[in-house]
């Protein structure tokens, strides 16, 4: 090879080097580009990759709105995301009606279809190399669950990996199907974890 070209959609070229790595691209979702010339002068095709890079100093903010249905469940959907960050920059809070923390444990994965479409902060970071069979198999103990085990699940709506518009929360009551600790005047709080504040709160019911 006698030539390489690195570009992103956004910064233009990168690189002319063999390999690249970089901490200064441009906040947004770039389309980053290789190509190689052979010795013959003959250029490759562009091999490309999606690649979004994240201001975490801004705060998002959510916006939630919240129903109880007659499975004593509570449902908070979200409606509004300022800025879409990947599920892992959020931690998720049920508080009482005095406002206590309920240490519920980590927010469980929704099973829907057989497809694993969300998955809390805490499970995340501790996935090992066998995190696909490890959440189907989480997934299909939370579909059967009545909330006595995982109190919170969540459903990645868009299934993007990110907290984003029509995904929801689902917080367990106690009472009918369910055995969760869950009440009328509770709230569901979440936290930006890159600046520790409190982005969204929701009563339930």
């Amino acid at each position: 090879m006698t030539a390489y070209v690195w570009t992103s959609s956004i910064d233009g070229l990168l690189s002319t080097g063999d390999s690249y790595d970089s901490d200064d691209l441009s906040v947004g979702d770039h389309t980053v580009s290789f190509r190689v010339r052979d010795n013959d002068g003959a250029w490759s095709e562009n091999a490309t990759i999606g690649l979004v890079i994240l201001d975490l100093d801004e705060v998002p903010v959510v916006l939630f709105t919240s129903t109880k249905n007659s499975a004593v469940e509570y449902i908070a959907t979200v409606e509004y995301v300022g800025i879409e960050y990947p599920l892992r920059y959020f931690s998720y809070f049920l508080k009482d009606s005095s406002g206590t923390t309920n240490e519920f444990g980590e927010i469980a994965m929704q099973n829907l279809s057989g497809n694993v479409v969300g998955i809390d902060v805490s499970y995340d970071r501790t996935c090992p190399e066998s995190c696909d069979d490890d959440l189907q198999t989480r997934s299909d103990a939370v579909d059967g669950d009545d909330g006595a085990i995982y109190a919170v699940t969540f459903n990645d709506n868009d299934r993007d990996g990110k907290l984003s518009a029509g995904d929801k929360f689902t917080a367990r009551g106690s009472g009918h199907s369910s055995d969760g600790p869950a009440q009328d005047e509770w709230s569901l709080e979440v936290k930006f974890d890159n600046t520790g504040d409190v982005i969204g709160s929701k009563r339930l019911g």
